[in-house]
């Protein structure tokens, strides 16, 4: 149970989803088990296998309650995202993976990698799948246990069906998966290799235990027929593969010339690909980093040695001409080497701290020039230079971005994406900047700092973070509500659209042709409201006297009834406090905050404190300590008993 909590708090549901599918189908192979095995299975083994089902259900459930301080805020931010509804099967399969993609289990640089260079199909993180060719080699061994351990079963058709699952649109599997509730809220198919890999790591330490325990009883078997045409194989492919390496030129040109005869033309240009990948030269490109040298080294000469070596190592050990220690220090060594090799020098390159840790001049600027406005990057090319993904936060500066993700309010990727087209909402969004490349021109915008490459253009008409308007719009839906936003005619510096219809206090003058103390009737088509007025000569804006990521405390005055409207999104669990006492906030200009006001001078305090978090947090705590209890308990009674 701790361990299904400790995955949901690290914030990937995907994973925790797969998680919970793995030991759902784990729970029904043992139920189908005795089931099968009806009462010719021994009371005791029945007992025990309902004991084990019922503390998987237990420890599933005892995780969810444990965790439920993070499950709770995640559904109620899963309600209001832009996979509210599920996803279509084109965004269900995005970066599924390629047929061909499997061969980086035998050949995991085929296509590169981050540190030399990564040419193959979408990510290279999410499409490569590796275990270790000593781990492969180890896993065929593990067959001679499954009439003695069913669990291997179960691992074999998990690697199977896994591996379909990852092929997402490779495959008509997902056709299917678009209507099961869960699976149609994720995407990227190849995430299944992680129980790929899982599964084949079980397969290969089942593999282990039969080849250690099994030698005595190998010769003359089925099994040992097979290992050596296996092994024959591997060596006849390994001597195919130095030829080709030895003559890699002449063979893709021989490839080039006869490839359109012998198979289709779209199937050509990927073998070729696939081929150059494997013979590419030099062998090894030595640079001054010791782990891109190693990232480098060609994926023929990996495999010949590490699989020859393998090979090589299991027969020494059939033929006891080798210590059982010797042969466990040599096979861990060759593992570790090969994933060291493979993953642990070429997936995850590490840039050194002074890359983020550099302030390029327009960060300086807008460090001392922002405040409380918002800056916009339309770069992509350095991360630091332009702020991209959370690098904003890491100076204390604000953005309208942050990092890509498919959890965002679904409202607030509408409104990015009508952002690009539309100076108004990124002025309305508290846009003062935008960093763009030298010489891009935008109207409504002047240079204010260039810095190498890039420079800084400032919004000459911005609104700031916060302020009042006295006219108001209620339209009947967002719909309506995000058309109106974009008309030309609407500013939003004096009017304020909402979706349902405030609550207006009465003022001291009353609009003629209204009742004292009644809103006006909305006008035909738009429900335009006019909040009556006095005068045109306003008071000062709005001042934010204190802005933190719970709590935002802001000085008004008004003039007449009104609105205040703050450019921060409109979230569940935010409170609003007008001079002490607790008043409603309305969803403004289809992303924001407005709170209604009446004239005069006021202290608005805005406080983020969600009922789910609180929700969640008692439900957490009191599983706790529910189990805590239990855990005390269990102790003393053993302790009493002796045990």
């Amino acid at each position: 149970g701790g361990a299904i909590a400790l995955q949901i708090f690290a914030s990937h549901p995907q994973i925790v989803f797969y998680t919970l599918l793995v030991l759902l189908a784990y729970g029904a192979f043992w139920l189908y088990g005795v089931w099968r095995d009806g009462t010719d299975a021994p009371r005791a083994r029945r007992n025990v296998t309902v004991v084990i089902l019922s503390l998987m259900a237990l420890a599933v459930m005892a995780g969810l309650l444990l965790a439920a301080v993070q499950i709770a805020p995640t559904w109620e931010l899963k309600a209001l995202s832009a996979r509210a509804t599920g996803l279509s099967h084109g965004m269900m399969t995005v970066f599924s993976l390629p047929p061909y993609h499997a061969l980086s289990f035998l050949f995991p640089g085929i296509h590169g990698n981050p540190v030399i260079g990564y040419k193959g199909e979408g990510l290279f993180e999410e499409l490569h799948g590796y275990v270790g060719l000593l781990a492969l080699l180890l896993v065929p061994w593990a067959w001679r246990r499954w009439r003695r351990d069913r669990n291997v079963v179960f691992f074999v058709a998990l690697t199977g069906l896994s591996l379909l699952l990852a092929l997402g649109r490779y495959t008509p599997l997902y056709q299917l998966l678009v209507y099961i509730p869960g699976f149609n809220f994720f995407r990227v198919p190849a995430r299944w290799l992680l129980t790929v890999t899982f599964s084949l790591s079980v397969l290969a330490g089942y593999g282990y235990d039969a080849l250690v325990r099994g030698r005595d009883d190998l010769d003359g078997t089925r099994f040992a027929l097979f290992w050596r045409i296996l092994a024959w194989l591997n060596l006849v492919f390994s001597l195919m593969l130095l030829a080709g390496l030895a003559f890699g030129q002449q063979v893709s040109q021989l490839l080039e010339g006869l490839g359109p005869v012998l198979v289709p033309e779209r199937w050509l240009g990927r073998m070729l690909v696939l081929f150059r990948g494997l013979v590419r030269l030099p062998l090894i490109e030595f640079s001054d980093s010791l782990s891109a040298t190693l990232a480098s080294l060609n994926p023929v000469l990996a495999f010949v040695f590490f699989s020859n070596a393998g090979f090589l190592l299991i027969w020494l050990w059939n033929r006891k001409r080798i210590k059982a220690s010797l042969f466990q220090v040599l096979l861990v060594s060759l593992i570790v080497a090969d994933l060291l090799l493979a993953g642990g020098t070429a997936i995850n390159p590490v840039r050194p701290g002074s890359y983020y840790a550099r302030q390029t001049g327009s960060t300086g600027f807008l460090q001392q020039t922002l405040g409380l406005h918002r800056v916009y990057s339309l770069g992509r090319e350095d991360m630091v230079e332009y702020l991209l993904e959370d690098m904003a936060t890491a100076y204390g500066l604000y953005s309208a971005q942050g990092h890509v993700s498919q959890l965002a309010l679904r409202r607030y990727e509408v409104f990015l994406e009508a952002m690009k087209e539309n100076d108004k909402l990124r002025d309305l969004a508290g846009i003062r900047f935008l960093l763009a490349e030298k010489g891009s021109a935008f109207p409504g915008y002047t240079n204010a700092y260039t810095s190498g490459t890039h420079e800084v253009l400032e919004s000459e008409t911005v609104l700031p973070r916060t302020f009042v308007v006295y006219d108001v719009e209620v339209l009947p839906s967002e719909e309506a509500a995000l058309n109106r936003l974009l008309s030309d005619e609407f500013d939003p510096a004096r009017t304020v659209i909402l979706e349902e219809q405030p609550v207006l206090l009465q003022d001291r003058v009353d609009r003629p042709g209204t009742q004292a103390g009644k809103a006006p009737a909305p006008s035909p088509g738009i429900g335009h409201l006019y909040l009556p007025l006095v005068a045109r000569n306003w008071p000062p804006e709005p001042t934010i006297t204190r802005y933190s990521p719970h709590s935002v405390v802001i000085e008004a005055e008004l003039q007449a009834n009104g609105f205040l409207v703050l450019s921060d999104t409109y979230y569940p669990g935010w409170q609003v406090f007008v001079n002490g006492r607790e008043a409603k906030i309305y969803q403004a200009d289809y992303l924001f905050r407005a709170v209604a006001l009446p004239r005069g001078k006021h202290t608005v305090e805005f406080e983020y404190s969600p009922p789910s978090f609180r929700t969640g947090a008692a439900v957490t705590l009191l599983a706790a300590a529910i189990l805590l209890v239990l855990a005390v308990s269990s102790s003393l009674i053993r302790k009493r008993r002796g045990l």
